[in-house]
């Protein structure tokens, strides 16, 4: 009767176990599920004083995920150097694109439109006095589970490349255009990040490898790769304005890329940050808006440039736009005529001095009301001011003189000595 006793009990506090462990699987993964909540994001970094530099953390989360906390800590490494350092967010920013009267699950939790908000940290480090170059990241262990191009999914690695030395003090490119949000299937695709640096160095974007959890190399599922990680179209992205373009073909993928953006400087690479975000695609019943394309423009200082801005809706919808660049607000954006089908706007900027030598990026930014799903499209050009044409000193003149003189009578003597030669 004991040995009875004893096997039920057995079987009893087997089976409690074996319960509670399933419970606590489910816990987990459903907490696991739901912590993939970062999908992307960026390190940029400003100049303060002496060695110290500001750095800006800014995460993209799936509203669908567990919230952000108030902290964030990045890994700052050079030479002489190798710290942790703790960032505050000082700001969160709903990127999603919503019609009127509509709630995203960012501050619905109930709503069935998916959200996604840009939390952004700020912090100070301060790095030994020399030269060197230093590693800024952010990593995190897990992206979100649903990712279609990466197996497997991998984790989160962003960074920045700051150089340093006693005379650079250089602030990296800041982007000014970091929306999100649904591309249609069989739609002509436009994503611009537009970056702004504002010492006016040269900006040069490429498409690179997603890297994960370390910094390893993310392994990419069959059929992508870092150049082409959305199934559809080849994935086009302009070297010089950050605008990515492409036509996906299949519904429901959601899809991390890495793109480059490279700081030069007289030719000279001076820092480099990394923009990581995940495209997600869909079937739509509306049209995207189309742009009415805009060339890349030249501008001389002290003579205002205006440029013509079109798009049309073939749905008839209503289309609004707003600009981003970091020509604004000194420049001016105006809405000229807004009827069903057709928006035109116009663009115009008086460069200064200061900008002479330098190119800036202008994005603009489509959204009709075809609702709950409204379309959206965006166009970007450039902006250059050339430097102005110098001239000489008497003293340059004189030298520029002389050398024609001495590369005339060199052409003399080199003619006389084949003729020479000849005889």
């Amino acid at each position: 009767m004991k040995n009875s006793t004893t096997n039920c009990n057995s079987r009893f506090t087997f089976s409690r176990i074996t319960s509670f462990a399933v419970i606590l699987f489910l816990i987990i993964f459903s907490i696991v599920s739901k912590a993939n909540h970062v999908t992307g994001g960026y390190i940029t970094y400003s100049y303060a004083s002496g060695t110290t530099y500001n750095i800006k953390l800014s995460l993209f989360r799936d509203c669908d995920g567990i919230p952000l906390g108030n902290f964030a800590s990045v890994s700052v490494a050079g030479p002489g150097l190798s710290t942790n350092r703790t960032l505050t967010r000082i700001s969160i920013i709903d990127r999603t694109v919503l019609c009127p009267g509509q709630s995203s699950d960012c501050t619905v939790p109930s709503s069935t439109v998916e959200g996604m908000q840009e939390h952004i940290y700020s912090g100070t480090v301060t790095i030994p006095v020399g030269i060197g170059n230093y590693q800024i990241v952010y990593e995190e262990c897990c992206r979100a589970n649903n990712v279609s191009n990466l197996v497997p999914v991998g984790g989160i690695y962003l960074s920045a490349l700051l150089r340093h030395n006693a005379t650079l003090n250089n602030s990296s490119p800041v982007f000014l255009n970091p929306s999100i949000r649904k591309f249609c299937i069989g739609q002509l695709a436009s994503y611009s990040l537009n970056a702004f640096d504002a010492e006016g160095d040269q900006l040069v974007y490429s498409l690179v490898p997603v890297r994960s959890f370390g910094g390893s190399l993310a392994s990419y599922a069959g059929g992508f790769s870092f150049s082409q990680p959305i199934t559809g179209s080849p994935v086009v992205l302009n070297s010089s304005n950050g605008l990515l373009t492409f036509t996906p073909s299949v519904a429901n993928q959601r899809d991390a890329i890495r793109v480059r953006v490279e700081e030069l400087r007289g030719g000279i690479v001076i820092g480099e940050t990394f923009f990581d975000v995940e495209i997600t695609t869909g079937v739509c019943t509306n049209n995207t808006p189309i742009f009415t394309s805009v060339a890349n423009q030249t501008a001389q200082v002290g003579q205002q440039i205006c440029i013509p801005i079109t798009i049309n809706d073939v749905d008839g919808d209503l289309v609004s736009l707003n600009a981003v660049s970091g020509l604004l607000p000194i420049g001016s954006f105006v809405i000229n005529s807004t009827v069903n089908g057709t928006t035109q706007a116009m663009f115009c900027y008086t460069p200064t001095a200061a900008d002479e030598g330098h190119t800036y990026a202008v994005t603009i930014n489509a959204n009709d009301n075809s609702c709950p799903e409204p379309g959206s499209a965006t166009l970007t050009f450039n902006i250059s001011v050339p430097s102005p044409f110098v001239v000489p000193t008497i003293s340059e003149w004189g030298l520029i003189i002389l050398a024609l003189i001495s590369l005339s009578l060199g052409m003399v003597f080199i003619y006389k000595r084949q003729q020479q030669v000849a005889a």
